[in-house]
C-alpha cells in the first residue's frame, strides 16, 4: 500500500507533465466552431469550456 502512495505522490508532483492551464481552453460561442474543427481532425487536446457570457 505504501508504494501506491509513493507513486501516486510521484504523478500528482514530479512526474506532472502536464498543468491544468496546457489541458484546458476557453471560449464563447462565436470561437467554438475552432474548437469542433480540432476535434473533428483529431487534433484537439484537454477540455473546451464554452463560456455563456
Amino acid at each position: 500500500m505504501e508504494l501506491r502512495r509513493q507513486v501516486w505522490d510521484k504523478l500528482a508532483d514530479e512526474w506532472n507533465v502536464f498543468s491544468q492551464d496546457e489541458l484546458i481552453y476557453e471560449t464563447d460561442l462565436d470561437g467554438l466552431g475552432n474548437y469542433i474543427d480540432l476535434m473533428l481532425t483529431k487534433k484537439s487536446r484537454g477540455r473546451v469550456v464554452v463560456k455563456m457570457d
